[in-house]
């Protein structure tokens, strides 16, 4: 028994960790509350600081709540490296090309001016300029989980207002490594020379960070470069053979392991996930890599969140309320005002700048790590480390109600001040994804209809399942890997923007498959679907197909009108006659699609 401990030594906190999820993630969605929010408060009350300090007195106690935040806090740290492998994932350095005004302009504008604002407030109350700038720093973050989630519940990730927010929170992102890198080196030339609170004094500690700066940049490159080559053919190879339990391993390794390189290199492990993100980004599997480590993504943050809430002292927080609470809404309004500035700056209309501004004003969850590596290193000691967590942690709290208000102040400002519509917005924010068409299949079929819609300037993307037919085609048209019913793939297309989806799947069971699994979950969007036979069509007509049209029936018309007319029918006649085939033919595939809405309802 004693060795089965020794093997497991956190096994009792990821069962009870389990346990929490699988009761909390279900109610959190019915009730439409955060999953950040959520494991945040359930970390404050099961940690140490809450329910868990009763295990001194009643041991049992032990068993349901979390007596020490050391128990989980190894396993959070893999929540941080998934979410900067799925922040790369997003991210593409086609993506990041067109947005660099935005990612390296507004974003850095508005940590700057944060920087700035808040270290001078800090100077004033009495810290020394490092620590100011430390606590600067630390405050210009934003919570990118939080936001990201609740724009994408709202719907409004797409719009400009949308992506200029998630471009300043990519800006606060990309800074994350080499903040950590900086905190790292200045902590031991700091240890070094016995001067942990004056930077300046420390002879050589700039020439040392430029030095460690390039040879982490050289590195990553090389990393990068040599992980390009073989990344790409291996899920070319691997992941193309269809088998879900692979695929997830390959996916996990690729996260894992080019982490493991940084690492081994004296790198953090997030540096090498978003690297990581940012291959796979390149290749036609994006998609499906992004919907398959989404649930590890989910749980991992949710353990990283609850490992923060741990850290949350209730007695501290209740004995100091009055004021933490109002330090969160000032640093909530004084964020938003510059944010709101900054996004003004970059061309944004003043109703939807404030919008944005008001949706970065909490603190971050990344917040959260450069206070443990700034206290780690001396910088910050363990009581201002907890007044920041606090004060972070409220304001992450009230981000949902802070974005209604947001939205509400915008909403009164459109209305003063009737603005021209967001078309007119910066080119760069429009989403990439609006009335475009959905292509399922990339057969002589698919694309024909591609073909068609290009030639009219119709944007598209594609789905098949062939990977070598993607690769021929990926230079010339958007087009990824996967199965629209078993990979989820849909949910990355914007469905809930396009124009309608086209079906050219030859194969009755896949088509009908895929046809069900849109119908479940976007029952209103157009669905114009091919079929064999009128065996197959009716089939599709039945389970709720928008537009049928059967192959061999066009087919079988076209040959037979040829016929007739070499036959020496008149022209008029042979068009009269395969109207009227149509027309009867069509009629019977309807009266079978209007049997089947009645055999539903029934």
């Amino acid at each position: 028994m004693t060795s089965t401990h020794q093997a497991l030594p956190y096994f009792r906190e990821i069962v009870l960790f389990l346990v929490l999820a699988g009761v909390l993630i279900p109610l959190l969605g019915k009730w439409r509350i955060n999953q950040v929010l959520g494991f945040l408060a359930a970390g404050v009350l099961v940690g140490p600081f809450g329910a868990g300090r009763l295990s001194q007195d009643w041991p049992v106690m032990a068993w349901f709540t979390f007596p020490r935040q050391e128990s989980v806090a190894s396993l959070a740290e893999l929540g941080v490296i998934f979410l900067m492998f799925t922040i790369g994932l997003e991210l593409s350095f086609k993506r990041l090309i067109t947005l660099r005004h935005w990612v390296f302009g507004v974003g850095l504008l508005q940590m700057s001016l944060t920087t700035f604002f808040v270290a001078v407030l800090c100077i004033i109350i009495g810290f020394s300029a490092p620590n100011a700038l430390m606590i600067g720093l630390i405050l210009s973050f934003s919570s990118t989980a939080v936001v990201m989630q609740l724009l994408r519940q709202r719907k409004e990730l797409s719009t400009p207002m949308g992506r200029s927010v998630f471009s300043t929170l990519l800006m606060q992102d990309l800074a994350v490594v080499p903040l950590l890198l900086t905190i790292g080196l200045l902590g031991v030339s700091a240890q070094e020379q016995n001067t942990a609170l004056n930077w300046y004094s420390t002879q050589g500690v700039f020439f040392q960070i430029l030095l460690a700066l390039i040879k982490a940049v050289a590195v990553v490159s090389v990393i990068y470069f040599l992980a390009r080559k073989v990344l790409g053919p291996l899920f070319f190879w691997l992941g193309s053979e269809g088998n879900a339990d692979s695929f997830v391993a390959l996916t996990l390794l690729a996260t894992l392991g080019i982490s493991a390189l940084t690492w081994l290199v004296g790198l953090s492990l997030a540096m090498g996930a978003l690297l990581a993100g940012l291959l796979l980004a390149e290749t036609e599997f994006r998609h499906r890599v992004a919907l398959t480590i989404e649930p590890f993504t989910g749980l991992l943050l949710g353990l990283f969140f609850m490992s923060v809430g741990m850290g949350v002292n209730l007695i501290e927080l209740f004995d100091n309320l009055p004021t933490i609470v109002s330090l969160s809404i000032l640093l909530m309004l004084s964020k938003a005002a510059i944010a709101a500035f900054a996004l003004k700056m970059g061309g944004m209309r003043w109703a939807t700048a404030i919008e944005g501004g008001v949706w970065l004003g909490q603190g971050g969850e990344f917040a959260f790590v450069v206070i443990a590596a700034a206290s780690v290193s001396g910088f910050l000691n363990a009581e201002v480390g907890q007044s920041l967590m606090l004060l972070v942690a409220i304001s992450m709290f009230l981000t949902p109600l802070a974005g209604k208000l947001g939205r509400l102040c915008a909403r009164k400002l459109d209305h003063h001040f009737p603005p021209p519509d967001d078309v007119n917005a910066p080119s760069a924010l429009k989403s990439d994804h609006k009335g475009h068409m959905i292509i399922i299949g990339f057969g002589r079929v698919g694309q024909a209809v591609v073909d068609a819609l290009e030639s009219q300037h119709i944007p598209v993307l594609i789905i098949d399942r062939d990977v070598n037919l993607v690769r021929k085609y990926a230079d010339k048209h958007p087009i990824f890997v996967g199965d629209i019913a078993h990979d989820n793939l849909l949910t990355k297309l914007s469905p809930e923007r396009a124009i309608g989806v086209v079906l050219t799947l030859d194969q009755t069971e896949a088509s009908l498959s895929a046809l069900a699994y849109i119908r479940r979950f976007y029952p209103h969007l157009p669905v114009i679907a091919r079929a064999r036979d009128d065996a197959h069509a009716k089939r599709l007509c039945a389970a709720h197909a928008t537009s049928v049209v059967p192959e061999t029936l066009e087919a079988g018309l076209q040959l037979s009108s040829m016929t007739l007319a070499a036959a020496g029918i008149p022209e008029d006649a042979v068009l009269q006659w395969a109207a009227d085939q149509r027309e009867m033919r069509y009629a019977l595939i309807r009266s079978q699609k209007d049997s089947g809405i009645n055999a539903g309802v029934v």
